[in-house]
């Protein structure tokens, strides 16, 4: 319940979001729900709405005021904010930093918490074993104000722009979807679930959900300079990103990389063209359909073989240890076609989209499909309507997807 209310929370629309920079404070039992209480009614008293959740069994209740750092009012709430609620953490004996790390959210506070003859052997072990002050600097000691270098601040402007896709406007457009990124790192996990798969593989930030939303933000915020979108760094960021939309459903923010990716995409083949690996991919679907049947088996062999690879390799960008994938010797929708007809469907009709790997390629998903559904009595309606437009939209030819989709809807 607590990781649902955490996405819920960050979900929410509009320019303030939910902060975490007093949410760490950890109270005694005994005290907290005064605590929490003295918070709530401060930050009602200078006009900030509260986002919470818990495990208050521990005494800590996630306190997150909600604020918009690009107006200079809300950074001044945000500083009283945390210096009432520090105040209050002392008084009631807890501690500012109950389960995550100081960083520099609260280690602006570490020397008042633990005074001065602490803060100074804080300071000697660091110029024992860092001397140079290389190992992440401004956390603990020597840290800069809690308003120091913020992600968004009161410099923090993006120029609106026309997209292919319909972002809602009433929620912010795109820069509020790139913008539901809060930093969390839930995409850096390793071991369990779908997001991120270039992270897991890589290791690398910049190859995580977070790190190409920062590096979006910089791109629409100017940071990449003119060419913004089509910068190449950018293009880099994105390029390990396998569209899988992961992130979708696990980021606790919701980010959907994979749109965001195919408008960027749109944007620089608006100004650089399409690559010969976008057109090959962008046509894979009518040379499926093309090459289903009896061609299969000759065009397997010969894309199948080294030397096509290494060529593939070498003009289009395709790396020559993957192989392509097969065609079928028959297609889902002939296969369908020649059995024999199926009597006693109780349960009415099902149609099963038929998309260009299940009819061309991937047919025995297709088919067994087809018989599970038969076997639970439904009546299957083959709907081979054309592609579904995935290849163009991976590949950030939406403008054309469109054309394209509009045809299949109509099919």
């Amino acid at each position: 319940i607590r990781k649902n209310g955490l996405g819920i929370m960050l979900g929410i629309k509009g320019d303030r979001k939910p902060l975490p920079f007093i949410e760490d404070a950890a109270i005694p039992i005994k005290h907290l729900p005064e605590y929490i209480d003295r918070v709530l009614k401060f930050c009602k008293s200078i006009d900030a709405p509260v986002a919470m959740y818990a495990h208050a069994s521990v005494g800590l209740v996630h306190v997150r005021p909600i604020l918009d750092l690009r107006h200079q009012d809300d950074i001044e709430r945000l500083e009283k904010i945390a210096e009432e609620a520090f105040k209050y953490t002392v008084e009631y004996g807890g501690s500012w930093c109950g389960e995550h790390g100081d960083g520099y959210v609260r280690s602006p506070f570490i020397e008042r918490f633990y005074g001065p003859k602490i803060y100074e052997a804080f300071k000697q072990i660091k110029r024992v074993f860092d001397p140079e002050g290389l190992m992440n600097p401004g956390k603990i000691i020597d840290s800069p104000s809690i308003i120091h270098d913020l992600r968004y601040g009161t410099d923090y402007e993006v120029e609106p722009f026309e997209t292919v896709y319909k972002f809602r406007e009433e929620e912010g457009g795109f820069p509020a979807a790139v913008e539901m990124c809060t930093g969390v790192g839930a995409c850096r996990k390793s071991n369990v679930g779908t997001m991120c798969p270039s992270y897991m593989a890589t290791r690398d930030e910049q190859h995580s959900t977070r790190g190409r939303a920062n590096a979006l933000r910089l791109a629409m915020s100017g940071q990449f300079g003119p060419e913004g979108f089509t910068h190449d760094s950018l293009h880099e960021v994105l390029d390990l990103c396998l569209s899988c939309k992961g992130c979708k459903s696990e980021c606790p923010s919701n980010v959907d990389m994979a749109k965001l990716k195919s408008e960027v995409l749109q944007r620089r083949h608006d100004r650089h063209g399409f690559t010969l690996q976008d057109k090959l991919i962008a046509g894979s679907s009518d040379a499926a359909r093309r090459i289903a049947g009896w061609k299969a088996g000759m065009v397997n062999a010969i894309q199948g073989s080294w030397v096509f690879r290494k060529l593939l390799e070498g003009i289009a960008g395709f790396d020559s240890r993957r192989k392509l994938p097969p065609y079928a010797s028959e297609s889902l929708s002939m296969w369908f076609a020649n059995r024999p007809p199926r009597n006693g469907a109780k349960q009415g009709k099902v149609a099963l989209f038929a998309d260009t790997y299940l009819n061309y390629q991937e047919t025995r998903v297709g088919k067994a499909a087809v018989e599970l559904l038969e076997s639970c009595g439904y009546e299957v309606v083959l709907a081979e309507v054309g592609c579904c437009q995935r290849p163009k939209i991976s590949h950030g030819m939406l403008r054309e997807a469109k054309l394209e989709g509009e045809k299949t809807l109509r099919g």
